[in-house]
C-alpha cells in the first residue's frame, strides 16, 4: 500500500473516530507540563539565594545567578557545578538570560540590564563589568522592580517584568542600540488589571517560541501562567507545588522542558509526560487536521518537536488514538 494512501487512511480514521468519541482540545503547551514534585537543592551553594536562571542552548549549560554578591554558578546539563564566576557586581541582580551570538543579559532590580559575553573555560574567573553594555530602561528603588526578563528571538524583543506594586510586563529592541543608553519601553498590556485576579506578583518571565506567546511565574500564587504578550490573555496555567520561592525559570532542553529555580538553592523540572493515556485525554486530532488542511487557525500540538503543526503530528496522535503505549517525548 503506497504512502499517500496509508496517510489517508489515517486521516480518514481520525475524522471517524471523533463521530464516536468525545476528547477534551488542548490549547496551550502548558496543558501537557506536569512536577514530579522533587525538589533538588545545590549543596555547593550555602551562601547566597538563586534569583535567576538561563539554559545556554550552545552548549548545553546552565547559568544560575545570585542577587546580591554578583556570583554565577555554571553548571552542565545535569546540574553538576562546573565553575564559579564573580564580578557580576551590577546590583541587585534579579535575573540572567542567553542571548544569540553567546552573549549574556543580566538584569537588576534598579531598573537596568547589562549584556555582554562570559567566557568559556573550566577554571573560575571573575567577569569584567566594564565589557559589557549598560541599559537604562527605568529608575527604581525598593523591592518591587524587575524580577525577569524573556527575549524573542524572531522579533528581537526583550520583555521585562516588574514585580509587583503594580505588576508591570514591559518590551523593547535593541537592535539598532550600541553602547551604554537610556531607552523608554513600551507597556505590553496592563499586567496589574488582567492578571491580578490569577497572580499576586511576577518572579520571572520565559518567552515560547512554540507559541509566541509569554510564560509567567508567580512566586505567590506557585503558578505559571500562559500569557498572550499583546493582549495579557490568559491561555491556561500550571499550579506548582505551594510555599516555596521561585525566582527564575528556563527551558532546559530542546524538547521544552522546563527548569524553575529558587531561593536559596534548589530547582524544579516540569516535564512532558510520556503516558499516551495522559495524552489521550488533553488533545484532540480533528484540531491537527483542520489545521493541516487549512480549516480552522492554529492547533498547538508539535509532537515530534519540529516547530511545525502538520501531517507527522497527525500520524503520532493517531498511533497513540490508535493504543501505542508510549509517546517519546523525552529522547
Amino acid at each position: 500500500m503506497g504512502i499517500v494512501n496509508i496517510l489517508f487512511q489515517k486521516i480518514r480514521y481520525s475524522a471517524y473516530f471523533f463521530i464516536f468519541f468525545t476528547v477534551y482540545a488542548q490549547n496551550s503547551p502548558l496543558d501537557f507540563y506536569h512536577t514530579n514534585n522533587s525538589l533538588y537543592y545545590f549543596d555547593e551553594i550555602e551562601d547566597g539565594e538563586i534569583s535567576g536562571v538561563t539554559w545556554d542552548s550552545e552548549d548545553n549549560k546552565f547559568f544560575f545567578i545570585n542577587d546580591e554578591d554578583g556570583i554565577i554558578w555554571e553548571t552542565d546539563s545535569v546540574f553538576n557545578i562546573l565553575r564559579i564566576i564573580t564580578g557580576a557586581n551590577f546590583g541587585d541582580t534579579e535575573d540572567i538570560i542567553f542571548l544569540p551570538e553567546n552573549k549574556f543579559g543580566i538584569l537588576t532590580e534598579a531598573g537596568k540590564l547589562y549584556i555582554g559575553f562570559i567566557e568559556n573555560g573550566e577554571d573560575n574567573f571573575e567577569l569584567n563589568q566594564n565589557s559589557f553594555q549598560e541599559i537604562t530602561f527605568m529608575n527604581h528603588q525598593g523591592n518591587s522592580g524587575p524580577e525577569g526578563i524573556a527575549f524573542d528571538e524572531v522579533n528581537g524583543l526583550f520583555y521585562v517584568a516588574k514585580e509587583k506594586n503594580p505588576m508591570v510586563i514591559y518590551h523593547f529592541s535593541l537592535s539598532s542600540i550600541y553602547g551604554d543608553t537610556s531607552i523608554i519601553p513600551e507597556i505590553s498590556f496592563d499586567a496589574e488589571l488582567v492578571l491580578s485576579d490569577e497572580i499576586d506578583d511576577i518572579s520571572a518571565l520565559l518567552f515560547d517560541q512554540r507559541t509566541q506567546r509569554l510564560l509567567v511565574l508567580s512566586e505567590e500564587s506557585d503558578k505559571i501562567l500562559d500569557v498572550d504578550p499583546s493582549s495579557g490573555e490568559i491561555i491556561s496555567q500550571l499550579y506548582l507545588m505551594e510555599d516555596y520561592q521561585y525566582e527564575g525559570m528556563s527551558f532546559y532542553n530542546q524538547f521544552y522542558n522546563i527548569l524553575v529555580a529558587g531561593e536559596p538553592n534548589f530547582y524544579v523540572k516540569i516535564l512532558r509526560p510520556c503516558e499516551a493515556s495522559y495524552i489521550n485525554s488533553n488533545f484532540n486530532v480533528q484540531c491537527l487536521i483542520n489545521y493541516v488542511l487549512s480549516l480552522t487557525g492554529t492547533c498547538d500540538l508539535d509532537l515530534n518537536f519540529d516547530d511545525e503543526y502538520n501531517i507527522f503530528d497527525v500520524l503520532i496522535s493517531t498511533d497513540i488514538q490508535n493504543g501505542f503505549n508510549f509517546y517519546r517525548c523525552t529522547h
